[in-house]
């Protein structure tokens, strides 16, 4: 018996997406805060109208920022009223259809892998400059976390000690 690693990651994961969109719940969404939320929709347990569906057969991406209500997250799905193109539709979408999370202000995101048949160690995944909207490096393994990086010159060696002298103002 081996351990299924990618899907103790992804579970770990889709418990940040339900805590996220519990708190959004209870707060409701912070200044410009959004969240652009992938999944796939010829999974049976999703809940999304015919015309959807056939407008979008494999995969969509919905924006939770200005035109949702009514969101509730239970322990496995999420339900929530979205505007397509101005149309009001309730959706539930169960977390284990979820491709990916994306927060734009944090510049944060998760790409989910279940349901694959063996893991591509091989395959890449593009980080995305989301403040730029470009592409600025190739991940591996299939696990891509965004964050912003510091940069080079305010990074400091491990172990290094700094005398505090340094930051002082010499007197003459």
């Amino acid at each position: 018996m081996s351990i299924d690693y990618q899907l103790l990651i992804d579970e770990a994961m889709l418990s940040i997406v339900r805590k996220v969109l519990i708190s959004t719940c209870e707060t409701g969404l912070i200044g410009e805060q959004s969240f652009y939320i992938s999944f796939k929709t010829d999974d049976p347990e999703v809940v999304l109208s015919r015309n959807m569906r056939n407008k979008y057969p494999k995969e969509i991406t919905i924006v939770l920022q200005y035109q949702f209500k009514d969101l509730r997250v239970s322990e496995d799905r999420f339900s929530v009223n979205i505007a397509f193109g101005g149309v009001p539709e309730t959706i539930v979408v169960p977390f284990s259809v979820l491709t990916s999370f994306i927060d734009p202000i944090a510049n944060f995101s998760l790409q989910f892998n279940r349901g694959k048949e063996s893991v591509d160690l091989e395959s890449e995944i593009f980080a995305i400059d989301l403040d730029n909207d470009k592409e600025i490096k190739r991940m591996k393994p299939k696990l891509a976390i965004k964050t912003k990086a510091l940069p080079t010159d305010k990074l400091q060696k491990a172990g290094e000690v700094i005398a505090i002298d340094k930051f002082r103002k010499k007197s003459k």
